[in-house]
C-alpha cells in the first residue's frame, strides 16, 4: 500500500507543479508558455522511458535505494526551480527570442531547469510500473487519481498563494513520499534536510516572478509616481492595482476635444491591463466626444444597457451621462466589488458577477436597448493573442446577443485600428457574417465609424432609417470622425493602411467570400468551433509575408503564432532524437516491436488532444474557464483511473472492441455536443456540471483501459519493452498540446475530434491478432 500512496503523492506534485509553472510563465512572459510547461512535462515522461530501457537492470537491482533519491530530487528541484528560472542569469524575454541568440540560450536553460523535476518524477513512476508490472492497473489508477487530486488542489491553492510560492509548495508532496518507500534513518535525515531547505526557500523567494520589460505593467511602472498598491492571487492569475498621478485614458476620443481627460488607476491581470478606475469626475462633454457616444445619441429614448466585461469605469459613466442605468457583467470578484462601491459615477449601476457567456446564452425575457462588448484586439502586442481563445468574439455569441436586443436596440463592438489592417477588418467580417446568418442585409443594419486608433461597429436589430444615418454623418462631421459604413468620402483621419476602406466595402458587399480568400491575412469570422479572433496568419501566404515584411519583422508582427509552431517543431525533433532513434538502435534485433510505437504514440496523442477539446467545449457549457478546466481534467483522470483499475478483469481479446467504442463515442460526441450545450445552457450550474461529468465519464472510463491493457500485452511477451512503451506514450503526448492548438486554429475543434477518433480506430488492426494470441 505504501508504494501506491507514494505514487499518489508524486503524481499530485507533478501535475500541481506543471500547472503552477504555467501561472509563473504566464505572468512573467505570456500565456503561450503553457505549451512549454506541458511539453517539458511530457518530455520528462518520455525521457524516463528511454533511461529505464537503457539502465533497466541497474535501477531494478537498487530499486529501494534509487526511488527515495528520485523522490527527494524531484521535490527539491521543484522547490528551487521558480527561484532559479527567475534569476538574472537565466530569465529570458519573449520578444527578444528571434533577435538575440543569448535569449534563446536562456530559454533553453530555463527548459533544462524545468525538465529536471519532470524527468526524475516520471522516472520514479516508470520504475514502479516496471518493478511491479503485475499490478500495473492499480498503480496506473493511483497515478491518474493523484494527478486529478493535484489539479483540484491547484485550483483551490491558486486563490490563496502567489505563483512562485505555489510552484514550490507542490515539491513538498514529492519529498513526503520518500520515507514511504524506505523508512530508515538515512531517508528520514535526507527528507528532513530537504524540507528545511524547502521552507527556507519559501521564506526568501519573492512571491511575484520577474516580469518581461515589454509587458504593459513593466512599462506602466516606469512612469513617475506610479506604484503597485494591491496584489491579489486569483485562479486566473495575479491581480495587481497600480495607482498613478500621471496615467490618463482616452477611449476613442475626438482630436477636437480640448477639455480635461481624467486620471485613472489600472488593475492588471498577469501584468496585462484589465480594468481602469477613473480617479476623478470629468465633464460630460468628455464622454460625449468619443465614438462610444454614438449609440446613445441614436437611441435617446432607451434606458437599459448591458456592458459585457467593460475595461473601464469610462463606459459606465458614459451610460450614466446619457440617462442609462448600466448593467455590468464582470467575472472577477475584486473588480465587481470595487464597482459596487465606486463613488465617482454619474448615476446608478447594477453589477452581475458572472462570466459573460453565462448571461448571454441564458434564455431570458429581459431585453436591452444597448449591448456593449469590450474592445477587441490590442495595440503593440506583436500578435501575442493569436492563439488565445475568445468566445466573446464569435458569430455564436453575436447571434445570441442580437436576440437580446429591443427592436430598436444596438449591439456595439469596437477594435483597435492596426497596421496592416487585421483586427479591425476581422471585426467587420464578424458583424457581416452574423447578419448574413440572420438573413439580414449588412448595409441595412450596420453602422461603422472610426478615429485614428479606434473602430466602432454597431448592429441595429431593426433596419436603419434615414434620420439615424443623417445624425451619424453630423456626429462625425462635428467631432472629426470618419464614417466607414455607409461610406463618406470626407475623411478626417488619415490611415497608414490605405486598403482598409476598400476591403471593408468588399466585406460588407457581395464579395465577402472572394475577399476572405484573397486577402493575405485571415479575416474569416471566428466561431465557437475556432474562436481565435486575433489569429491572422495564413500558412498558404507565408512566402508573401516574408517578401513583404521580411522574416524578422513578420515573426515579430505575429509572434504568438510562431511560438507554438516553433514549440511543435522542437518537440518533434527532440522526440525523434531522444526516444525513437535510441529505441530503434537498442531493440533493432527484436521482432514485431513496431506496433508498440504506433499503439502507444496514437493513444498518447489522442488522449491529450481530446482533453484540450473537452475543456473548450465545457467552457461553453459552464461559462467559466477555470471551473471547466478543473472539472474536465479531474473527471478525465478520475474515471480513467477507475477504468485502469478495472482493466485487470478485462480479457486482452476485448481491446479491439474497447478501441472501437472509444472511436464511435468520439464521433457521436462531435455530432451531438452542440445540441447538448444549447439544450442545457439555461439549466442551473449544478445540473450543467453533472451533464459535463456524465458526458465525459464513459469515454474517460474506456480510455483509461487501453494503456494498462497494452502494457499487459507487452508483459506477456516482451516485458523489457515496458519502458519503451512508457517513453513513446510520453513523448507523443508532448506533441499533443501544440498539435491540437494548431489543428484547431487552422481547421477547428471538430477536426481535432475527428483526428482523435482516427487515432484510436487505427490501433484496432495493430492489436487485433496479437490480443487473441496471448
Amino acid at each position: 500500500m505504501r508504494e501506491k500512496i507514494s505514487i499518489l503523492l508524486i503524481s499530485i506534485a507533478i501535475i500541481g507543479f506543471q500547472l503552477a509553472i504555467v501561472n509563473v510563465l504566464s505572468y512573467s512572459q505570456w500565456h503561450h508558455f503553457a505549451y512549454l510547461a506541458v511539453s517539458i512535462a511530457m518530455l520528462g515522461f518520455g525521457s524516463s522511458g528511454v533511461i529505464i530501457a537503457i539502465w533497466r537492470n541497474f535501477f531494478l537491482s537498487r530499486i529501494l535505494f534509487v526511488l527515495p533519491i528520485l523522490f527527494l530530487t524531484t521535490g527539491l528541484s521543484m522547490i528551487l526551480a521558480p527561484l532559479v528560472i527567475n534569476s538574472d542569469w537565466l530569465r529570458f524575454d519573449t520578444l527578444l527570442l528571434f533577435s538575440s541568440f543569448n535569449q534563446l540560450l536562456k530559454l533553453f536553460g530555463t527548459s533544462i531547469i524545468l525538465f529536471i523535476p519532470f524527468v526524475t518524477g516520471a522516472l520514479a513512476i516508470g520504475l514502479f510500473f516496471t518493478a511491479y508490472n503485475h499490478q500495473i492497473n492499480k498503480l496506473y489508477a493511483y497515478n491518474l487519481g493523484g494527478s486529478a487530486l493535484g489539479g483540484v488542489l491547484m485550483i483551490w491553492l491558486s486563490n490563496e498563494l502567489f505563483p512562485m510560492h505555489l510552484a514550490s509548495i507542490f515539491g513538498l508532496a514529492a519529498v513526503l513520499g520518500a520515507p514511504l518507500i524506505r523508512f530508515n534513518k538515512s531517508t528520514i535525515v535526507l527528507t528532513t534536510l530537504t524540507l528545511v531547505i524547502g521552507l527556507l526557500t519559501l521564506c526568501i523567494q519573492p512571491s511575484i516572478p520577474f516580469t518581461s520589460q515589454y509587458k504593459p505593467l513593466s512599462k506602466a511602472l516606469l512612469i513617475p509616481d506610479t506604484e503597485v498598491s494591491k496584489q491579489t492571487p486569483l485562479s486566473k492569475g495575479t491581480l495587481e492595482l497600480i495607482t498613478s498621478n500621471s496615467i490618463r485614458q482616452a477611449n476613442g476620443l475626438s482630436l477636437n476635444y480640448i477639455g480635461k481627460v481624467p486620471l485613472v488607476d489600472i488593475a492588471f491581470l498577469n501584468a496585462q491591463p484589465y480594468f481602469a478606475f477613473e480617479k476623478e469626475k470629468s465633464d460630460s462633454s468628455f464622454y460625449q466626444s468619443t465614438v462610444y457616444a454614438l449609440p446613445y445619441l441614436l437611441n435617446s429614448n432607451g434606458k437599459t444597457s448591458l456592458h459585457i466585461q467593460p475595461s473601464s469605469t469610462f463606459f459606465i459613466s458614459l451610460a450614466n451621462v446619457f440617462g442609462y442605468t448600466p448593467n455590468v457583467i464582470e467575472p472577477i470578484e475584486f473588480i465587481a466589488d470595487s464597482l459596487t462601491n465606486y463613488p465617482l459615477l454619474y448615476g446608478g449601476v447594477n453589477i452581475k458577477q458572472s462570466y459573460p457567456r453565462q448571461i448571454l446564452h441564458k434564455s431570458s425575457k429581459e431585453k436591452w436597448d444597448i449591448i456593449s462588448f469590450p474592445t477587441a484586439g490590442n495595440t503593440g502586442n506583436s500578435g501575442l493573442n493569436a492563439l488565445m481563445e475568445d468566445y466573446l468574439f464569435t458569430t455564436n455569441t453575436a447571434l445570441n446577443s442580437f436576440n437580446l436586443l429591443e427592436d430598436g436596440g444596438f449591439l456595439v463592438l469596437s477594435s483597435v485600428m492596426d497596421n496592416p489592417a487585421r483586427s479591425n477588418l476581422k471585426l467587420i467580417s464578424l458583424v457581416t457574417e452574423t447578419l448574413r446568418t440572420l438573413q439580414l442585409e449588412p448595409h441595412q443594419h450596420m453602422l461603422s465609424i472610426r478615429t485614428w486608433n479606434t473602430l466602432l461597429v454597431m448592429i441595429k436589430r431593426s433596419p436603419l432609417n434615414l434620420d439615424e444615418i443623417s445624425n451619424t454623418r453630423e456626429f462625425c462631421k462635428t467631432l472629426g470622425f470618419d464614417l466607414v459604413h455607409p461610406y463618406d468620402s470626407s475623411q478626417h483621419n488619415i490611415l497608414m493602411d490605405e486598403n482598409f476602406q476598400h476591403i471593408s466595402n468588399l466585406l460588407i458587399a457581395d464579395s465577402y467570400n472572394n475577399c476572405i480568400t484573397n486577402y493575405p491575412f485571415n479575416l474569416r469570422a471566428p466561431s465557437d468551433n475556432s474562436p481565435y479572433f486575433s489569429q491572422f496568419v495564413k500558412l498558404s501566404h507565408f512566402k508573401y509575408y516574408i517578401n513583404v515584411f521580411g522574416f524578422d519583422s513578420f515573426t515579430y508582427l505575429e509572434l504568438g503564432y510562431f511560438i507554438v509552431w516553433v514549440s511543435f517543431i522542437i518537440c518533434l525533433i527532440i522526440s525523434l532524437v531522444a526516444i525513437i532513434i535510441p529505441s530503434l538502435v537498442k531493440y533493432r534485433s527484436e521482432d514485431k516491436a513496431y506496433w508498440i510505437y504506433l499503439y502507444f504514440s496514437s493513444i498518447g496523442l489522442a488522449y491529450m488532444m481530446l482533453e484540450v477539446v473537452f475543456i473548450q467545449k465545457s467552457i461553453l457549457t459552464l461559462n467559466n474557464p477555470i471551473m471547466a478546466s478543473s472539472i474536465v481534467i479531474s473527471s478525465l483522470l478520475c474515471f480513467s483511473a477507475v477504468g485502469s483499475y478495472l482493466s485487470s478483469i478485462i480479457k486482452l481479446s476485448r481491446i479491439p472492441q474497447i478501441l472501437f467504442v472509444i472511436g464511435l463515442y468520439i464521433i457521436l460526441y462531435s455530432i451531438l455536443s452542440d445540441n447538448i450545450i444549447n439544450h442545457i445552457s439555461s439549466y442551473d450550474l449544478g445540473i450543467r456540471i453533472l451533464c459535463v461529468v456524465v458526458t465525459i465519464s464513459p469515454l474517460a472510463f474506456f480510455m483509461g483501459m487501453v494503456f494498462p491493457i497494452g502494457m499487459r500485452m507487452i508483459t506477456k511477451r516482451s516485458p523489457n519493452q515496458i519502458p519503451i512503451a512508457w517513453g513513446v506514450n510520453g513523448f507523443f503526448s508532448v506533441l499533443a498540446a501544440p498539435l491540437a492548438t494548431i489543428t484547431a486554429v487552422e481547421y477547428g475543434f471538430y477536426q481535432v475530434l475527428a483526428f482523435s477518433a482516427i487515432l484510436y480506430m487505427a490501433c484496432i488492426p495493430l492489436v487485433y491478432k496479437r490480443s487473441r494470441l496471448l
